[in-house]
């Protein structure tokens, strides 16, 4: 069964917000293409630390992590969302998207993972699932993506 397509909404109160802590441009032009098209708007942060400031300012529902920060990496996001209120779903992605890497995100509590470079089906369909997820958890989806740990 294929997840319906997230709707545009018109009014920036209602629309869901989604960021990417990634100092890889590529990725946040690929999402940000994404999540434009369907009405979501995308913060972006470079490291961890600026995430933070984002973290607490506006709890996102989607956020999207490279998974080797140089200062951290998608398990000090992960940690992160797991402190707050309503923790949001991780995606991680990654070059290195091994069986491994699959199994320990899954593990820790992540909601998928993605290799790069990025299919777009795949891309698609995972980011679908997610947001089906997120109207039903209001302001509660995290996306982490990353390179390996």
């Amino acid at each position: 069964m294929i997840a319906p397509s997230p709707k545009i909404i018109d009014r920036p109160e209602d629309r869901q917000t989604a960021l990417i802590i990634s100092p890889a441009a590529e990725d946040h032009e690929v999402f940000g293409e994404f999540f434009q098209r369907h009405g979501w708007v995308l913060e972006h942060a470079n490291s961890v630390h600026s995430g933070w400031g984002l973290l607490d300012a506006k709890t996102p529902s989607l956020v999207i992590t490279e998974a080797n920060l140089g200062v951290g990496n998608w398990k000090d996001v992960l940690e992160a969302m797991q402190s707050l209120t309503n923790p949001p779903l991780v995606i991680v992605v990654s070059r290195l998207a091994d069986e491994h890497l699959w199994a320990e995100a899954l593990n820790l509590g992540a909601y998928d993972v993605l290799a790069k470079p990025f299919d777009q089906t795949e891309l698609g369909q995972v980011l679908r699932s997610a947001w089906t997820h997120c109207q039903k958890r209001p302001r509660a989806l995290a996306l982490a993506v990353g390179s390996a740990s």
